[in-house]
């Protein structure tokens, strides 16, 4: 009764509740029904709901989505995250206020990791939908920008019994 009254959340808004995602079918007395983005239904009975922490994605409009890239140590971060926020300026579904931001976050062993953020409709489908684009739209800013993005650097060191095995203790010819 009291998921009735309080309304945290309405029918077709998209939660996350109980290890459960989806779009608010029905609410009713004794159950929240809700349709996965994979298209099954899931019903959850409002004890376990009102028990619970529930996300609501699409309380408000717009949700923060954020990806990582990882660029060479020869390369200039900050010219790098300049490209990103540029490349992102251009990319459908992205507002333009707040503005997308690029920061450096990390330095790993072969990388410098470079957190493109960006603000995008809240609803699952065009948040996918919103950053595959923008993805794609860095990728291809910092290939024509010449700005490289490495794979990770493995350093390989062959124990001893490795050594032997393959004959590195023979004398050189």
């Amino acid at each position: 009764m009291l998921l009735l009254f309080r309304q945290p959340f309405r029918a077709g808004d998209q939660i996350a509740v109980v290890d459960q995602s989806g779009t608010v079918a029905e609410i009713n007395i004794r159950e929240t029904r809700l349709t996965t983005f994979e298209g099954e239904l899931v019903i959850v009975p409002n004890r376990d709901v009102y028990k619970n922490v529930i996300l609501v994605h699409t309380h408000f409009g717009a949700h923060r989505l954020h990806f990582d890239v990882g660029i060479s140590y020869d390369d200039d971060p900050a010219a790098a995250a300049d490209a990103i926020v540029d490349a992102l300026r251009y990319v459908p579904g992205i507002a333009p206020e707040p503005l997308p931001e690029a920061m450096v976050r990390e330095l790993r062993a072969s990388t410098v990791v470079i957190r493109a953020m960006l603000w995008t409709d809240s609803r699952q489908y065009e948040s996918m939908s919103t950053l595959h684009a923008a993805i794609i739209a860095v990728k291809r800013r910092l290939d024509e920008d010449g700005i490289e993005m490495p794979n990770d650097i493995l350093t390989v060191r062959a124990s001893a019994g490795l050594d032997g095995a393959l004959g590195a203790d023979r004398p050189s010819a």
